[in-house]
């Protein structure tokens, strides 16, 4: 629900969105396609790899644009890590769509 609506909101501000239903895929598709994206707009809790952990593997690849994390809580999330990972913006669930593009626009 969180994720197709989500995409409907970025598609409406005129992004393009490549949607994948859990961690694995999105690092399969960024490992093949990494020059593609320039942000990657992540849940810290997705099914299959974590949203810190496909951030971990973006970085480690080469990804150099926009890291957005989403969660419903960032108290797991120490600010070190952020930091590590260059994570430029959080954003809290549940967030309004004004919420989302203030993010991806103050990260770029």
């Amino acid at each position: 629900m969180v994720a197709r609506s989500t995409t409907i909101v970025l598609r409406r501000f005129g992004h393009t969105v490549t949607h994948a239903g859990d961690g694995d895929t999105a690092w399969s598709i960024l490992r093949e396609r990494l020059r593609y994206f320039d942000v990657l707009l992540l849940d810290v809790l997705m099914p299959r790899m974590s949203g810190t952990e496909l951030a971990r593997h973006a970085r480690a690849a080469g990804f150099r644009g926009l890291i957005v994390l989403m969660s419903g809580r960032f108290t797991e999330l120490h600010p070190s890590t952020q930091t590590q990972l260059g994570i430029h913006t959080l954003v809290t669930k549940p967030f309004l769509p004004s919420d989302l593009e203030r993010a991806l626009h103050q990260g770029a």
